[in-house]
C-alpha cells in the first residue's frame, strides 16, 4: 500500500498566495481581460469559482516559467523539509492547492512532487477549496489502495482534508 503525503501551496509551503501576486501584477501591466473579471469578482457579478476557471484559461496560454522559478525559489525549505520528512520508498508526494493547476503542476514537478490545482477533471471545472479537497484526494486517492500519511494546510477550510489524514498540521497564521 502506498503512503501519501499532501501539502497545501499558498501561504503554507509559499509564505504568500501566488494567485494574488500574479493577478495584481498582471493588473498593472495593463490586463483588461483580468483587470474585468477580478472587478466582476469584487462586485460579486461572478463567483471565485468562474474567477478561477478564467484565470486557469487564460493562465494556461502563457509561457509561465518566470513565475513558476519565482514561486519554486519562494518555498519555504523548512515547511517543505518538515513534508518530506515523512518521504519513503512507498510515498506520493502531493502538492493540491485551489490556484490554477497549470503553474501548480510545474511547481510540483520542480519538487518532485505531484500537482493538482483548480482546472478542468474528467470535462467539469474544479475548484479545489475547502471541501472539494477532500473529495479530490479521496477519489484520486481511495483509502482502500493508499495510506494517508501526513498533510500540512495554513487554512481552516482545509480541515475536513486534514482531519483524513493519521497526522496533520494547521500551521498557525
Amino acid at each position: 500500500m502506498k503512503n501519501i503525503v499532501v501539502a497545501d501551496f499558498d501561504e503554507t509551503l509559499l509564505p504568500y498566495d501566488s494567485e494574488n501576486v500574479y493577478v495584481y501584477k498582471q493588473i498593472r501591466r495593463g490586463n483588461i481581460k483580468i483587470l474585468t473579471w477580478f472587478l466582476l469578482r469584487k462586485l460579486k457579478i461572478i463567483s471565485y469559482a468562474k474567477f478561477v476557471e478564467y484565470l486557469q484559461n487564460e493562465m494556461s496560454k502563457k509561457d509561465l516559467t518566470a513565475f513558476v522559478n519565482k514561486l519554486y525559489a519562494d518555498i519555504d525549505q523548512e515547511v517543505l523539509n518538515q513534508v518530506l520528512s515523512y518521504k519513503n520508498e512507498h510515498s506520493e508526494m502531493i502538492l493540491l492547492s485551489a490556484s490554477p493547476h497549470c503553474y501548480i503542476e510545474k511547481v510540483a514537478e520542480k519538487i518532485n512532487f505531484k500537482g493538482y490545482g483548480s482546472t478542468y477533471y474528467d470535462g467539469k471545472f474544479r475548484q479545489l477549496y475547502d471541501v472539494n479537497k477532500a473529495i479530490f484526494i479521496q477519489e484520486k486517492y481511495p483509502k482502500t489502495d493508499y495510506r494517508y500519511t501526513f498533510s500540512i494546510s495554513d487554512s481552516e477550510t482545509d480541515l475536513t482534508l486534514l482531519k483524513l489524514f493519521e497526522k496533520y498540521e494547521l500551521i498557525k497564521k
